[in-house]
């Protein structure tokens, strides 16, 4: 894979987007909470907005926009149904734990 590919992706440059985009709005977000600049919140882990969940759902929708469901459907094997039922098993999972273990 040549670099110019890599520019050309576009599932990867919308999650990087959205993951630089979350870094930078760290900044104002934090004056609003603190009422002080940290500018190192550019860098920081943590904070508002997730810079990880940008990521990652920008990345996710990006290749459902761009490949469309079906395409999906084919590469990843899951229906909707069955996306939509991992999706209630981890929020099923990780209530139950934190009821269990507080």
């Amino acid at each position: 894979m040549n670099f110019i590919a890599i520019l050309e992706n576009k599932a990867l440059i919308a999650g990087v987007s959205g993951w630089v985009i979350a870094q930078i709005l760290k900044i104002p977000m934090e004056y609003l909470r603190s009422r002080r600049w940290l500018w190192a919140m550019i860098f920081a882990a943590g904070g508002m907005p997730s810079s990880h969940s940008a990521l990652m759902v920008g990345t996710t929708l990006a290749v459902g926009l761009y490949l469309g469901e079906e395409d999906l459907r084919e590469v990843l094997g899951h229906t909707p149904l069955e996306v939509a039922g991992g999706v209630l098993l981890g929020l099923i999972v990780a209530t139950v734990q934190w009821l269990i273990w507080p």
